[in-house]
């Protein structure tokens, strides 16, 4: 158990600066463990949501164009969800 707290130790992004030494502690250990997933998470979310996500082009005005009298109209349709 002592290899594991060890080694979150070794993690420690932050460590704790005093006069003239720095020292690791458990909990920035782990600190830095939590944040490094939630971030990894959070990247491959936006990853994966960017690669699946569908593009749909539509041209609605010139789609309903009419023209009347030699003056042009349009119609605007907004389709709103």
């Amino acid at each position: 158990m002592d290899k594991v707290f060890n080694k979150l130790r070794n993690l420690d992004a932050y460590p704790k600066i005093n006069e003239d030494f720095f020292s690791r502690t458990l909990s920035g250990g782990v600190i830095t463990l939590v944040s490094s997933i939630v971030m990894l998470l959070l990247f491959f979310s936006e990853l994966s949501i960017l690669v699946c996500a569908g593009m749909q082009h539509l041209d609605p005005v010139n789609k309903y164009r009419r023209l009347s009298l030699g003056k042009e109209k349009q119609n605007l349709v907004a389709k709103i969800k």
